[in-house]
């Protein structure tokens, strides 16, 4: 076959089909020429899922009558001149194939005014043909419609969605772009009905809020970094926002809605110890960078981005996360609940536990199950970090009144983390993370114990209720991984060595033998498949010690055994969750020395706000939620 030029028509089509690959591409690609041109408000309208219908009209600066037809020829744009342009992109669009592809797969009229012209010009193509112009009557900005999507294109209009999924696509892109963009009021229309509005004063939790519903928003809390090349602001929720997917997480590149791994990763990495197996967080975050150091044009509809130095921001971007969820803030709310019944009369604000989603948690009613007579509590605690000759929990009157200022983000910088172990993040040196710890745990006053399960406490103004059983898990877990990575575990030995069987499956135990020495076990071999342990860490009691040696020898088997010279923190830590889960019982009513000494260890930890699970140890009510419930406010 020759080689011959294609004709003006048919690289038309191939190029609007690499830039329109449906009723989405459109509406993307109309919406960031507006907010290039200034817009400060935009109005998106559909019809069928924007199969039949699109329009998007803005209030930006127009286009100048004598560059109209430019504007429809194919590599044409205001927004690149150069080639070294391409390395330092700031605006959205840029590759000068918006109109000109549109047009070629569709019927486009363009009615447009530039700020300062007498009067309007009205622009009509159809499948790419000619322009036709007009004058026009118009307020200055720009308003496209473009009708008849694909209409020359048989098969791919037979590729396209449904009316409803196509419309979904439509909504979610203008959702992401109208709480990246909240200094621009956005108006969504489908099929002649408002889907949403915002008002474009700068108000980003307002247009988080009216975008995907006030239910939703309740449940973050912001969140803002300074770094020396790069900036984070944004919202998170805790453990009242959890989802089972990961459709809640929004990522935002100076303005650009995207996707990133290292984003990505970042977010898994912070919510390690917050969220369950299974469930993952909402966020709204958005990352401001030079833009020499990100690539935005790695994919044809610039929906990734490629950072030149992803581990510097996965570790900025984890760090502060984390910074927030250790600080409090996310700590969930008790909310009255209308049920219809008069059983459970408070929930946790929409949080829905999912049976199914890793182990199941061990809950009680009244404390009428099976008592379990553990080693006291206020011994095994004070074995463990250096802990102060006096208690700061206190106990008798605690009602007295105190003014604080409840919900404000203390601005403070927080302590670079001084846990050798911790969770492997450490906050970097030029890294302005204003947040600090909002609970002072050690300055509770405990009111009781309830249902032989909960520690009631307050700080004057909120009343927390405290899941014993999930702070001794969290405090445990702290302990074996802080003894395993200093090496230094204190021991208790046993006057009757623990005979123990190791899974069938599981190969050559004499290899894991110093990993259990770090954690305060000394192990040898017995007899035939049998094994003794001669010593437990020094912090629990020996059924404690029983349960952690079983469960997380049958960790290791499920994790298809390790080398322990290579051992990865995450998968340490798996075995140490999943241990530390059987070793903690429920049912245990405390003594108030117990209850000091519980909570002064959980004061110490690192992050005391969940179980290693991602299950709260706290949950809140503040008194002006109590007044609300009693009507006096």
């Amino acid at each position: 076959m020759r080689i011959k030029q294609l004709t003006k028509e048919v690289y038309d089509l191939i190029a609007a089909g690499e830039v329109v690959l449906g009723p989405v591409s459109v509406v993307k690609e109309l919406v960031e020429n507006s907010l290039d041109a200034g817009a400060t408000r935009i109005i998106v309208e559909i019809a069928e899922g924007g199969i039949t219908r699109i329009r998007v009209s803005d209030n930006g600066s127009g286009i100048m009558p004598e560059d109209i037809e430019l504007a429809f020829a194919p590599h044409a744009t205001s927004k690149l001149s150069s080639a070294e342009d391409l390395t330092h992109i700031e605006t959205l669009g840029f590759r000068g194939e918006a109109l000109a592809s549109i047009a070629a797969v569709s019927s486009v009229t363009m009615v447009t005014r530039a700020v300062g012209a007498g009067s309007g010009i009205r622009a009509e193509s159809k499948g790419g043909s000619p322009l036709r112009f007009e004058p026009a009557g118009a307020d200055a900005g720009t308003d496209v419609a473009v009708e008849q999507l694909f209409f020359n294109i048989p098969a791919r209009k037979k590729s396209l969605g449904d009316v409803r999924s196509e419309g979904r696509k439509v909504i979610e892109y203008i959702s992401k772009a109208s709480v990246c963009r909240e200094d621009v009021a956005f108006r969504m229309i489908s099929d002649g009905a408002l889907v949403f509005s915002t008002l474009g004063n700068g108000d980003r939790f307002a247009s988080i809020a009216a975008v995907y519903g006030s239910k939703a928003a309740e449940n973050l809390v912001p969140l803002s970094a300074a770094g020396p090349d790069m900036r984070l602001e944004g919202y998170i929720s805790g453990v009242t926002g959890l989802r089972r997917n990961r459709k809640g997480q929004h990522f935002f590149v100076n303005e650009r809605p995207v996707t990133n791994s290292a984003v990505e990763s970042a977010v898994s990495r912070a919510y390690r110890e917050f969220a369950e197996p299974g469930r993952f967080p909402v966020v709204f975050l958005f990352l401001h960078v030079d833009p020499d150091t990100v690539d935005v044009n790695v994919h044809p509809a610039k929906s990734e981005v490629s950072f030149f130095e992803p581990e510097n921001v996965e570790r900025f971007v984890s760090e502060t996360i984390l910074a927030v969820l250790l600080s409090g803030k996310t700590i969930p709310k008790l909310k009255k609940y209308n049920t219809g019944t008069s059983d459970s009369a408070f929930k946790l604000s929409s949080l829905e536990y999912n049976s199914s989603a890793g182990d199941s948690f061990q809950t009680t009613s009244g404390g009428t199950g099976e008592k379990v007579d553990l080693v006291d509590i206020n011994d095994l605690l004070s074995m463990g970090k250096s802990s102060t000759n006096s208690s700061n929990i206190h106990y008798g009157k605690v009602f007295q009144h105190v003014d604080v200022v409840d919900h404000k983000i203390l601005q403070s910088p927080i302590q670079k983390s001084q846990n050798p172990a911790g969770t492997g993040l450490g906050f970097s040196e030029n890294t302005d993370l204003h947040y600090e710890k909002t609970l002072k745990i050690q300055d509770l006053s405990v009111i009781a114990s309830v249902f032989a399960t909960y520690i009631i406490a307050t700080d004057g103004v909120t009343v927390f209720f405290i899941d014993q059983h999930a702070a001794h898990e969290r405090i445990n877990f702290e302990r074996f991984r802080e003894d395993f990575f200093k090496g230094e575990a204190a021991l208790q030995v046993l006057l009757t060595p623990y005979m123990f069987t190791p899974p069938a499956t599981l190969n050559d135990l004499s290899k894991y033998l110093d990993f259990y020495q770090k954690l305060g076990y000394e192990i040898d071999e017995f007899g035939e498949n049998t094994w003794a342990a001669r010593t437990f860490p020094a912090f629990i009691s020996h059924e404690e010690g029983e349960a952690f040696l079983l469960e997380s020898l049958e960790a290791i088997d499920s994790e298809g055994g390790f080398d322990p010279a290579e051992l990865n923190q995450a998968a340490l830590e798996r075995i140490m969750m999943r241990a530390c889960k059987a070793s903690v019982k429920a049912n245990r009513e405390l003594s108030a020395k117990e209850t000091d000494a519980l909570l002064k260890a959980l004061a110490k930890c690192d992050n005391p706000y969940t179980c290693p699970h991602g299950r709260p140890v706290f949950v809140k009510m503040t008194k002006d939620d109590i007044e609300r419930l009693f009507k006096r406010a």
